[in-house]
């Protein structure tokens, strides 16, 4: 082995993350007992979450939604859905609405996000008010869809049910430390990752003719918007059959997709 050299720096907690300090560092050899100085300047990391921070057992009996979101770094965190002063009730009869089914647990109201660090004590309140929200916990309306590689965040879909055939989502994504908000997502069927920052959902039609289309789209994490890369379409008498043949291929194999470029 060369001759090895050991540096140990002690940072003053003060030290904001994000800021650079400049240090008089001292080198000392092993071996040779040879010591050399010199002046390093280290950028601190800046691990802090943006938010209003909370003790965790404040919000634990707000929670109606919690899932582990990964950056584009693969870093996990943990987001909670919170409401604020939402109701929950049980769908009956006279109450059902499009794909809901009775005995069905919903919470309808306003609700906030909150972010926390895998193993810690507290949450970081959102600043995105989600108003006037019906949560369908049973349906599973909040969901994820999760990451294949570096450089891809996971994509947090909180859902509404527009009708039968159709669902809008707001989307949440982690970029650093940051919780931030992409443009909003429409789909049938829940959509899932397919590649690096692609994204496929289903969507139905029903007007004069009926069937299914898939659709590819590619997220950027520096935007939070969506490019549209293909559509196909499987409308018609001709395609109908297969069309529904693709779809139960698509929702059976997470590894499944449909080529639409």
């Amino acid at each position: 082995m060369g001759d090895a050299q050991a540096l140990v720096l002690q940072i003053d907690e003060n030290v904001k993350g994000g800021s650079e300090v400049k240090v008089h560092a001292t080198f000392t050899s092993p071996l040779s007992g040879e010591v050399e100085e010199d002046q390093l300047t280290i950028r601190i990391a800046d691990n802090t979450i943006p938010g209003k921070a909370v003790p965790f057992k404040e919000v634990t009996s707000k929670i109606r939604y919690t899932t582990e979101l990964a950056n584009e770094k693969g870093e996990a965190f943990l987001v909670h859905l919170l409401g604020i002063n939402d109701k929950k009730e049980i769908i009956t009869i006279n109450e059902m609405w499009a794909g809901e089914n009775i005995g069905d647990v919903m919470y309808s109201g306003d609700f906030e996000l909150g972010v926390q660090k895998i193993d810690s004590d507290t949450v970081y309140l959102q600043p995105y008010p989600i108003r006037n929200y019906d949560y369908n916990q049973t349906m599973d309306l909040a969901f994820k869809v999760g990451t294949q590689s570096i450089g891809q965040p996971d994509l947090l879909f909180l859902s509404e049910i527009e009708e039968t055939i159709h669902r809008r989502a707001d989307l949440f994504y982690m970029h650093g430390n940051t919780l931030k908000i992409a443009e909003e997502y429409g789909y049938y069927l829940r959509p899932k990752t397919i590649g690096h920052n692609l994204i496929q959902s289903v969507s139905y039609v029903r007007n004069e003719e009926l069937g299914y289309f898939f659709v590819t789209t590619e997220f950027d994490p520096e935007t939070g918007t969506f490019e549209n890369k293909g559509r196909k379409f499987f409308v018609g008498d001709k395609l109908y059959d297969q069309g529904v043949e693709e779809v139960k291929k698509w929702q059976a194999d997470p590894g499944y997709y449909v080529k639409t470029w």
